[in-house]
Protein backbone atom coordinates (compact mmCIF):
# COMPACT_ATOMS: atom_id res chain seq x y z
CA UNK A 1 0.00 0.00 0.00
CA UNK A 2 1.43 3.61 -0.98
CA UNK A 3 1.30 6.20 1.43
CA UNK A 4 -1.34 8.15 -0.31
CA UNK A 5 -3.52 4.72 -0.13
CA UNK A 6 -2.58 4.47 3.75
CA UNK A 7 -3.73 8.51 4.17
CA UNK A 8 -7.39 8.39 2.37
CA UNK A 9 -7.57 5.11 4.55
CA UNK A 10 -6.66 6.94 7.36
CA UNK A 11 -8.99 10.01 6.47
CA UNK A 12 -12.09 7.31 6.14
CA UNK A 13 -11.79 5.90 9.32
CA UNK A 14 -10.97 9.49 11.20
CA UNK A 15 -14.28 11.24 9.75
CA UNK A 16 -16.15 7.69 10.48
CA UNK A 17 -15.99 8.88 14.15
CA UNK A 18 -18.20 11.42 13.23
CA UNK A 19 -21.69 10.21 13.82
CA UNK A 20 -23.69 13.45 14.03
CA UNK A 21 -24.74 13.45 10.17
CA UNK A 22 -26.45 9.82 10.62
CA UNK A 23 -27.31 9.99 14.46
CA UNK A 24 -31.29 8.84 14.63
CA UNK A 25 -31.92 7.62 11.25
CA UNK A 26 -33.85 4.49 10.58
CA UNK A 27 -32.48 0.99 9.71
CA UNK A 28 -34.75 -2.13 8.88
CA UNK A 29 -33.29 -5.12 9.68
CA UNK A 30 -33.89 -8.68 8.52
CA UNK A 31 -31.16 -11.35 9.24
CA UNK A 32 -32.10 -14.30 10.14
CA UNK A 33 -29.16 -15.97 12.06
CA UNK A 34 -29.30 -14.44 15.27
CA UNK A 35 -25.75 -14.00 15.83
CA UNK A 36 -25.80 -11.64 12.79
CA UNK A 37 -28.43 -9.83 14.41
CA UNK A 38 -27.49 -8.96 17.68
CA UNK A 39 -23.51 -8.13 16.13
CA UNK A 40 -25.68 -5.61 13.68
CA UNK A 41 -27.89 -4.10 16.86
CA UNK A 42 -24.45 -3.32 18.51
CA UNK A 43 -23.23 -1.81 16.16
CA UNK A 44 -26.60 0.09 15.63
CA UNK A 45 -26.38 1.08 18.55
CA UNK A 46 -22.98 2.21 18.71
CA UNK A 47 -23.89 4.26 15.70
CA UNK A 48 -26.82 5.59 16.95
CA UNK A 49 -29.26 4.32 14.58
CA UNK A 50 -32.83 3.51 15.55
CA UNK A 51 -33.61 0.02 14.40
CA UNK A 52 -36.87 -2.21 13.47
CA UNK A 53 -36.92 -6.12 13.29
CA UNK A 54 -38.71 -7.97 10.91
CA UNK A 55 -38.36 -11.36 10.27
CA UNK A 56 -40.10 -12.07 6.97
CA UNK A 57 -41.03 -9.84 3.61
CA UNK A 58 -43.82 -9.05 4.48
CA UNK A 59 -43.03 -7.98 8.13
CA UNK A 60 -40.02 -5.48 6.04
CA UNK A 61 -42.91 -4.13 3.82
CA UNK A 62 -45.22 -3.31 6.78
CA UNK A 63 -42.25 -1.74 8.67
CA UNK A 64 -40.94 0.36 5.31
CA UNK A 65 -44.54 1.29 4.77
CA UNK A 66 -45.75 2.63 8.31
CA UNK A 67 -41.82 3.76 9.62
CA UNK A 68 -40.08 6.45 7.50
CA UNK A 69 -36.88 4.38 6.84
CA UNK A 70 -33.20 5.51 5.63
CA UNK A 71 -31.42 2.13 4.74
CA UNK A 72 -32.84 -2.03 4.62
CA UNK A 73 -30.45 -4.73 5.68
CA UNK A 74 -31.66 -7.82 4.94
CA UNK A 75 -30.45 -11.25 3.86
CA UNK A 76 -30.40 -12.58 0.15
CA UNK A 77 -32.90 -15.34 1.26
CA UNK A 78 -35.12 -14.59 3.79
CA UNK A 79 -38.32 -17.55 5.12
CA UNK A 80 -40.68 -16.29 2.62
CA UNK A 81 -39.08 -14.13 -0.40
CA UNK A 82 -35.78 -13.87 -2.08
CA UNK A 83 -33.71 -10.43 -2.16
CA UNK A 84 -34.24 -9.44 -5.75
CA UNK A 85 -38.16 -10.04 -5.09
CA UNK A 86 -38.40 -8.07 -2.20
CA UNK A 87 -36.00 -5.57 -3.87
CA UNK A 88 -38.66 -5.47 -7.01
CA UNK A 89 -41.74 -5.26 -4.24
CA UNK A 90 -40.02 -1.73 -2.21
CA UNK A 91 -39.23 -0.26 -5.78
CA UNK A 92 -42.68 -0.56 -6.79
CA UNK A 93 -43.30 1.74 -3.91
CA UNK A 94 -42.89 5.33 -4.73
CA UNK A 95 -41.49 6.90 -2.03
CA UNK A 96 -39.26 4.14 -1.71
CA UNK A 97 -37.19 3.69 -4.99
CA UNK A 98 -34.55 5.36 -3.91
CA UNK A 99 -33.86 3.21 -0.46
CA UNK A 100 -30.45 1.91 0.14
CA UNK A 101 -30.73 -1.98 0.97
CA UNK A 102 -27.46 -3.79 1.75
CA UNK A 103 -27.85 -7.63 1.36
CA UNK A 104 -25.90 -10.42 2.82
CA UNK A 105 -25.41 -13.22 1.13
CA UNK A 106 -23.44 -16.30 1.30
CA UNK A 107 -22.73 -15.81 -2.50
CA UNK A 108 -19.01 -14.76 -2.96
CA UNK A 109 -20.10 -12.63 -5.76
CA UNK A 110 -23.84 -11.37 -7.02
CA UNK A 111 -22.72 -10.80 -10.15
CA UNK A 112 -24.76 -8.44 -11.07
CA UNK A 113 -25.30 -4.26 -9.71
CA UNK A 114 -28.63 -2.87 -9.17
CA UNK A 115 -29.06 1.20 -8.03
CA UNK A 116 -28.71 1.65 -4.87
CA UNK A 117 -28.34 -2.05 -3.47
CA UNK A 118 -24.97 -2.98 -1.86
CA UNK A 119 -23.92 -6.79 -0.61
CA UNK A 120 -21.67 -7.81 1.52
CA UNK A 121 -20.65 -11.65 1.69
CA UNK A 122 -20.39 -13.86 5.12
CA UNK A 123 -18.41 -13.65 7.54
CA UNK A 124 -19.41 -9.58 7.01
CA UNK A 125 -16.70 -8.01 8.55
CA UNK A 126 -18.27 -5.46 11.44
CA UNK A 127 -15.82 -2.95 10.38
CA UNK A 128 -16.56 -3.14 6.48
CA UNK A 129 -21.05 -2.95 7.54
CA UNK A 130 -19.60 0.35 9.60
CA UNK A 131 -17.96 1.23 6.25
CA UNK A 132 -20.77 0.61 4.42
CA UNK A 133 -23.50 1.96 6.46
CA UNK A 134 -21.43 4.80 7.27
CA UNK A 135 -20.98 6.07 3.05
CA UNK A 136 -24.58 4.96 2.64
CA UNK A 137 -26.18 6.96 5.29
CA UNK A 138 -23.87 10.12 4.56
CA UNK A 139 -24.74 10.58 1.05
CA UNK A 140 -27.05 13.57 0.90
CA UNK A 141 -27.09 14.26 4.61
CA UNK A 142 -30.17 16.56 4.65
CA UNK A 143 -33.06 15.92 6.89
CA UNK A 144 -35.34 15.41 3.69
CA UNK A 145 -33.09 12.36 1.72
CA UNK A 146 -35.58 9.74 3.78
CA UNK A 147 -38.98 10.16 2.31
CA UNK A 148 -42.12 9.04 4.64
CA UNK A 149 -45.63 8.57 3.78
CA UNK A 150 -45.97 12.28 5.35
CA UNK A 151 -44.34 13.55 2.64
CA UNK A 152 -45.88 11.95 -0.09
Amino acid sequence: MDKSSETDQDGTIISQSDMSEISGKSVVLAVTQEDESQAFTNLFTEMDLQVQYASSGAEILQLLEDHPTHLLVMDMQMPDIHAWKMISKVREIEHLRDLPILIITDQASLGMTVAKVDYLTRPVSIARLRQNIWRTLNQGTASDDVTSLDES
